[in-house]
């Protein structure tokens, strides 16, 4: 026969550990884990040895106010112009760096018109 847990029970162990630090000590442990696994692997094909690089970016982010920019990440735009937008991101939600409202305003995603583009005008002619 199964025993039953009284209301007490029930809210001592409710209380004792608050939802936050579980879900930090999930996430570390399982990124701990995720990274054993990427560095420790026999890759068999170039294919699943691609997929798996490219399935996450790991970003070391300095959060110092001047060095923010010599933070590193492991995605391509990083390694090609050794800043991407992973690492402005984490400098904007960390407050060292703003973002125009410029930047902000412009839609995201918005198609272009149906039919053949314009003509490039002419640079030196006044219009």
């Amino acid at each position: 026969m199964a025993e039953s847990l009284s209301d007490d029970d029930k809210t001592d162990s409710i209380e004792s550990s608050s939802f936050q630090d579980n879900y930090e000590d999930f996430n570390k442990e399982f990124m701990k884990k995720l990274l054993y696994n990427q560095q420790n692997v026999n890759w068999c094909d170039f294919d699943i040895m691609k997929d798996g690089q490219l399935s996450f970016w790991e970003c070391e982010f300095l959060n110092e106010s001047e060095n923010w920019t010599k933070s590193t990440c492991s995605c391509p735009a990083c390694l090609k112009y050794y800043i991407c937008k992973h690492i402005v991101g984490l400098a904007a939600r960390y407050k060292l760096c703003s973002i125009p409202l410029e930047a902000k305003n412009i839609p995201l995603g918005q198609k272009r018109k149906r039919g053949r583009v314009a003509k490039a005008k002419k640079a030196l002619i006044v219009q």
